[in-house]
């Protein structure tokens, strides 16, 4: 396997990593009881933490479409856009793993429990998934 193949299956398979852990933390985030009082629907957007996991779901997707565009025409057809959205999202990711570490989990009466509990969306959406997407990135 020639290192362009290779670094489409890893550029895949974070990709992959980044959309499952991101679906699991939304999806443990809904049904459970989350330290912060967030509230469940529309409401939810209105928090910085979740519109960072949202667009770092959107740019993983978009890069693994451009992943298998690519494989089938033996050359790389990502689009400069998605890139883009790839810097973003590793921006606000940085953003958002410099906030947990900050402010979110010293502030919590849990403190670094947040970080351990993997029963609970938060150590998905706020601390791996973004930890994740800026690893990817650099």
């Amino acid at each position: 396997m020639n290192k362009s193949k290779q670094l489409s299956l890893i550029n895949m398979v974070v990709n992959l990593a980044v959309i499952v852990l991101g679906v699991l933390g939304f999806y443990f985030l809904v049904t459970t009881e989350n330290p912060f009082g967030m509230s469940i629907g529309p409401d939810m957007l209105k928090y910085y933490t979740v519109l960072t996991a949202l667009v770092t779901l959107i740019a993983a997707a978009l890069m693994i479409w451009a992943n298998i565009v690519s494989y089938i025409k033996k050359r790389d057809c990502t689009p400069r856009l998605f890139y883009s959205i790839r810097f973003l999202s590793a921006v606000m990711s940085l953003i958002t793993i410099v906030v947990v570490a900050v402010f979110l989990v010293p502030a919590s009466p849990l403190g670094a429990k947040l970080l351990i509990d993997t029963n609970e969306g938060f150590v998905f959406m706020h601390f791996i998934c973004p930890i994740l997407s800026l690893l990817h990135f650099i």
